[in-house]
């Protein structure tokens, strides 16, 4: 895979997740921080979260349909991942046992990857055309 078919991978689950957690926080904060995340104030920041995910996937997603710099999207993708990352480390010891794993996997994932292909979204070079 070339880094804009990765990045374009990345946009999208970010864009998935991002949707649910808009639409249904009531199901996904949970998910995250346990049982508070039934309350009002969990929701809300689970929707604001979600929205800064899918602002995120899809600005990558533009900037490659529209062929501009895509790298400060990815970097910006990162900083939201790597935040997820050090949030749930240190608040752990009050998160459900899945969460931790799965942010993670899903968020030092996201990050890792970006981190390989950042410095190369942009180039032009052979096997790096968009297809959006």
């Amino acid at each position: 895979m070339n880094p804009r078919e990765i990045a374009r991978f990345l946009s999208v689950g970010r864009i998935a997740i991002g949707v649910g957690l808009v639409t249904a926080p009531r199901f996904w904060a949970p998910v995250w921080v346990g049982r508070d995340g039934m309350s009002p104030s969990a929701r809300v920041f689970a929707r604001a979260v979600g929205a800064r995910d899918m602002a995120l996937g899809i600005g990558a997603l533009l900037a490659m349909a529209y062929d501009t710099p895509v790298r400060g999207w990815v970097e910006g993708a990162m900083v939201a991942d790597l935040a997820d990352v050090v949030v749930t480390y240190l608040e752990g010891d009050d998160l459900p046992p899945l969460s931790k794993p799965l942010v993670y996997a899903i968020g030092g994932g996201a990050f890792l990857a970006g981190a390989a292909i950042a410095s190369y979204v942009d180039d032009s070079g052979p096997g790096t055309e968009s297809t959006v």
